[in-house]
């Protein structure tokens, strides 16, 4: 299912999972912070409330004492009349206002509050009309009811003490206490809230970590090692599969590397037909004139013997090159195998100077080869093929009166050959370059072309040999190729 969706889905997934879970802690975490806030807020008016009623409590006994101890003669004498009492009714009427107020959100609090109100205000109406009674003269009025008067007015202070304002100070500690059990609920919560999307984006980062290196990382892991598999001509792993980018780039490199490998295969094909057919006249041609040096074939004039030696270097000019043209796919096939045998260096030497001494004489190069005692571990055919090369390479860039040497000199567990040329010698920059394929060095217009082939072979040969090959040179004092063959 994953591999059927695109890498844009794909980076949606990634992008947007994190972000919405993001979005949901922040909107939990934000609801418990405004129900903490808001029972911070409950908390604080209960506390309020509870310190009105605190004090409307206190102003009330105040009251209740005041009335309860005093005497007839209070009421009877003007001189001695106590009208303190209507300061503290008009505060306590103001806290209850107060009280009214915070309570309004609370119904039930709000009833005990409006209810001592009442008897509050009833309370403070009988004492008022007894006052204006003692004031118009009407003593005796007052004398006839103060009993009762007194009696009611105990009973509705008593009854606010005892029952009213007590009941809402016990609801509103209760709910205090109630407040801070709730908060410590709610930051509770909030802790959990936090370890559990601490959890949460562990397992949740593993698992896109997870969904990231199974459906991308492992697919262009797979994808590279068949680049790997293709260049070193190894079969590739399966197609990957899937609709998204990269399925359909793996099915592209799969229909890709099967064009390439048919390509080369009727490359090789065509190449090994081309120099099978190129070889067989070519033999006969080079057998002919064989015959016709040994004067098997009659004696030639002088033109005609010029004209068969010409012909002699001509074919086997022709000969190397399909030679080099064949091991070229051979080597590319892994298919060029080498024969492990001790090889006398001297014997080497020997071998080139038979079959390109008369070539390079004829261009009035001087061919000079140093004695050698040494011999090395390899496959005599494919050795004299990589000096047959560098010869031939450096007699390309030879002028008459130029002189080609060849030396070995034992290194270690190695010997190191030389080919010394006197040519115009290779750029700096193109050093490790010539030993590429269909590379040749420009520039020099006496230089005879090639097919761009032997350098590269002479590398791939001295390589399979466990050795190396490289050319030191500078502009206009010639070159030395070395190359490194195991010692015996």
């Amino acid at each position: 299912m994953w591999s059927n969706l695109s890498l844009t889905a794909k980076g949606l997934i990634l992008f947007c999972v994190p972000l919405v879970f993001e979005f949901g802690f922040v909107f939990m975490l934000t609801n418990y912070l405004n129900e903490a806030e808001a029972e911070a807020q409950r908390a604080i008016e209960a506390s309020r409330i509870s310190n009105l009623v605190s004090q409307a409590t206190t102003d009330i006994y105040t009251l209740y004492k005041k009335v309860s101890t005093s005497a007839a003669t209070a009421y009877t004498v003007r001189e001695r009349l106590d009208t303190s009492y209507q300061a503290v009714f008009d505060r306590v009427q103001l806290q209850y206002e107060k009280l009214d107020a915070l309570t309004k959100d609370h119904p039930e609090l709000n009833k005990n509050v409006r209810q001592s109100s009442k008897s509050i205000a009833e309370a403070r109406a009988i004492l008022d009309e007894a006052m204006s009674l003692i004031l118009s003269g009407h003593i005796d009025e007052v004398l006839a009811t103060h009993r009762v008067k007194s009696e009611r007015l105990g009973q509705l202070l008593h009854g606010v003490l005892a029952n009213e304002l007590q009941i809402v100070a016990r609801h509103e500690q209760e709910y205090a206490l109630n407040s801070n059990l709730k908060q410590q609920q709610i930051r509770s919560r909030v802790a959990q809230l936090a370890y559990g999307a601490l959890v949460f984006n562990i397992v949740l980062v593993l698992f896109m970590a997870l969904f990231f290196f199974k459906t991308i990382v492992v697919r262009l892991k797979i994808m590279g090692e068949n680049a790997a598999r293709l260049a070193s001509d190894k079969p590739l792993a399966p197609a990957l599969g899937g609709h998204d980018e990269i399925g359909e780039l793996d099915l592209a490199f799969h229909q890709m590397a099967d064009t390439i490998i048919e390509s080369a295969r009727l490359k090789q094909e065509f190449v090994s037909m081309l120099t099978h057919d190129l070889r067989t006249p070519l033999t006969f041609i080079q057998g002919y004139l064989e015959m016709q040096k040994q004067g098997l074939l009659g004696e030639a004039n002088e033109r005609g013997q010029k004209l068969a030696r010409l012909a002699d270097r001509n074919s086997f000019h022709m000969m190397g090159l399909i030679n080099d043209l064949l091991d070229s796919q051979k080597i590319e096939s892994n298919m060029l195998t080498i024969e492990q045998e001790e090889v006398c260096v001297a014997e080497l030497f020997e071998q080139v100077r038979l079959i390109l001494e008369d070539w390079v004489a004829e261009h009035g190069i001087k061919f000079q080869i140093e004695d050698s005692d040494l011999f090395v571990r390899g496959d005599q055919e494919k050795l004299v093929r990589v000096l047959l090369n560098l010869v031939s390479n450096a007699v390309k860039y030879s002028k008459e009166g130029d002189s080609i040497a060849l030396g070995a000199t034992e290194s270690g567990k190695f010997v190191e050959i030389t080919v010394a040329d006197q040519g115009p010698g290779i750029p700096r920059d193109m050093l490790k370059s010539v030993f590429e394929r269909f590379q040749q060095v420009g520039g020099d217009p006496q230089a005879r072309k090639g097919s761009g082939l032997g350098l590269a072979i002479c590398k791939q040969l001295v390589t399979i040999h466990g050795g190396k090959i490289w050319v030191s040179s500078e502009r206009g004092q010639g070159s030395v190729f070395h190359f490194t063959i195991p010692s015996v």
